[in-house]
């Protein structure tokens, strides 16, 4: 029996112990053997298992080599941090050669034990992430319809009443903007947001909150508001730099925003971002063109993001009077010699930032990339 097969079978153990316990552990699953070539030499091998130092650090944390050059990691507790710190290194791997290279979200898998404890040996065996990571919602999100089932109206009324008394911290996320200038990449904003699958796999799991798209917008405009009113507490926002969030309409013009508006500090006024999606226009472009202007009206800058290449010339961006509008990178767009007229808006090349991405987008003259700053 190999090292490999070892690791294996103490990872089954674990699932077991923890079933059978009922003690709560997190676990993450790390796919090196997804490393494209000019990445899967030993040393790229050994800088993304070093990634995983920081969770070493967690309590209880124990490692698994598993067979295929997989990697699980499992802990107690819920070190925020030292998760945030581990993502960052992996995502700086894979931007250091981002064509070819898979998205972080097919890198790494996340896991909730007991309750995820199948998914976890489905994903360790054969390397399929049944869970994991938030995708940014403009990135195609891989089929996963055959593992999860279609979440029920009486399944969302409990969900809803549930995450009135769950902590969402710990699904916040943040992914830096940047204006590109030059060889220097300087921090904008940051974007905001929470992580869905991950949310769900924890409160409901085996659900595809997708498949039904009224009651995902429901449990989009429940998730708003707990987001605002995270925002909402004075010591989150106590030294907080620029940052945007994605709303519904709807949300935008709810109580909660109102409570968030009335707590963002003085500095920030005229920096943070509302963004909205495409359906928004399409559902009721009455009520989005209202929520703009009330937002634009409190200082907020209005963006209009997941824009592909077949979207834009559907759209009249100059007549929606953007702040930005912020495009969905494909191969599409480098059929296409120059962008469409608009208007005020400031174009930002979102994710996947791919170098191709960049080197249109630059050609193009956009400056706003979704990219860490190189200082």
């Amino acid at each position: 029996m190999t090292d490999a097969d070892d690791g294996l079978d103490a990872l089954a153990e674990l699932v077991r112990t923890s079933t059978a316990s009922g003690v709560a552990r997190r676990a993450l699953l790390l796919r090196t053997d997804l490393l494209p070539p000019p990445l899967s030499g030993p040393e790229h091998v050994r800088t993304a298992r070093a990634a995983l130092a920081p969770l070493i650090g967690a309590d209880r944390s124990q490692r698994h080599d598993l067979p295929g050059g997989r990697v699980v990691l499992s802990w107690r507790g819920n070190p925020a941090r030292l998760l945030e710190q581990t993502m960052e290194g992996l995502s700086d791997l894979l931007q250091a050669n981002p064509i070819g290279s898979p998205s972080l979200e097919e890198l790494v898998g996340l896991y909730d034990l007991p309750s995820q404890g199948e998914a976890l040996m489905k994903a360790a065996t054969t390397g399929v992430l049944v869970d994991g990571a938030e995708p940014d919602p403009i990135v195609a999100e891989p089929d996963v319809s055959a593992a999860l089932r279609p979440l029920a109206t009486a399944e969302l009324d409990r969900l809803e009443q549930s995450l009135a008394n769950t902590d969402l911290s710990r699904f916040a996320r943040r992914r830096a903007i940047s204006s590109f200038t030059g060889k220097i990449a300087r921090l904008a904003w940051e974007e905001r947001s929470l992580s869905i699958p991950e949310l769900m796999g924890t409160v409901v799991p085996g659900r595809d909150p997708r498949a039904d798209m009224w009651l995902f917008r429901r449990l989009t405009r429940v998730l708003d508001h707990r987001m605002l009113s995270l925002l909402s507490d004075p010591k989150e926002l106590r030294g907080a730099g620029p940052f945007s969030l994605t709303l519904n309409v709807a949300s935008v013009l709810s109580p909660a925003f109102l409570r968030f508006d009335a707590a963002l500090p003085l500095v920030l006024r005229g920096h943070v971002v509302v963004s909205f999606l495409p359906t928004d226009i399409a559902s009721d472009a009455a009520a989005f063109a209202f929520a703009r202007n009330f937002a634009q009206a409190r200082s907020y800058r209005v963006c209009l993001r997941a824009l592909t290449a077949s979207l834009l010339p559907a759209l009249s961006l100059p007549a929606l009077d953007l702040d930005y509008a912020q495009l969905a990178w494909s191969p599409d767009f480098a059929s296409m010699p120059t962008l469409p007229a608009a208007g005020k808006a400031q174009w930002i090349m979102g994710q996947p930032c791919t170098q191709e991405a960049v080197h249109w987008g630059r050609k193009q003259g956009i400056s706003l990339f979704a990219i860490k700053p190189t200082q």
